[in-house]
């Protein structure tokens, strides 16, 4: 599914609205258009993980921590 970030909520991640809900996605930043990948369906939102950056937000930076994508202790 390919999106467009809006905004950001207070934990990092990225917001776009489909249809009538929400959608959060990890790690996704304002700007971007992601193909991204639904991974939890709510009554209210859905919750997905990023599958590709096709257009990069021009502040996003790689982190230096080879484990970051995998252990998750780093903040936003």
């Amino acid at each position: 599914m390919k999106v467009k970030i809006n905004k950001f909520d207070d934990f990092g991640k990225g917001i776009v609205k489909d249809n009538d809900k929400f959608i959060f996605v990890k790690r996704g930043l304002p700007n971007e258009i992601l193909d991204i990948k639904i991974i939890n369906e709510k009554k209210s939102f859905k919750e997905g993980i990023i599958n590709k950056i096709i257009k990069e937000n021009e502040f996003r930076i790689k982190s230096i921590c080879p484990y970051y994508d995998k252990c998750g202790g780093c903040d936003f």
